[in-house]
């Protein structure tokens, strides 16, 4: 799994970020000293390239993250950065989550690595939405209130 797909699991898994919220967020949405993440966009992928819109309720998300999570993002952005030295690479976008060539990764391409890596780690098929729902559910346990949710 490449470090953006990686990150993008992450994000859906431990801050119940969409999959395409994930996708288009950038390093600038990061607080690291607030420890939240600002979810201002999601993507869209048109014919022959990808774009960018407001979020599902039009309105920017405050995240909280927790320390393992951030210090993930920071370990990541090192990565990122010495790869994109390495290889030439740019990230005119600032996005957390690059493909293997150091492009926007796609929707459709995280999936089906997604699927592959279940598979290769027989692990019970879940798809990354219901990494989502399993994050809303871990903290519905721990006594959050579903409207904090």
């Amino acid at each position: 799994m490449t470090t953006g797909n990686y990150a993008a699991v992450m994000l859906i898994s431990y801050a119940g970020l969409r999959a395409r919220e994930a996708t288009s967020l950038r390093w600038s949405d990061v607080d690291f000293d607030r420890m939240v993440i600002m979810v201002k966009r999601t993507a869209i992928e048109v014919k022959g390239g990808y774009s960018f819109s407001n979020t599902k309720s039009k309105k920017v998300r405050v995240v909280t993250i927790l320390a393992h999570v951030a210090e993930e993002l920071r370990r990541i952005r090192i990565e990122q950065r010495y790869d994109s030295l390495r290889m030439g690479w740019r990230n005119d976008e600032d996005l957390i989550c690059l493909g293997v060539s150091g492009a926007y990764l796609w929707h459709s391409g995280l999936r089906r690595r997604h699927i592959e890596t279940i598979k290769a780690a027989e692990l019970p098929k879940i798809i990354l939405h219901g990494l989502r729902h399993t994050h809303a559910s871990l903290l519905m346990e721990m006594g959050v209130h579903a409207k904090v949710i």
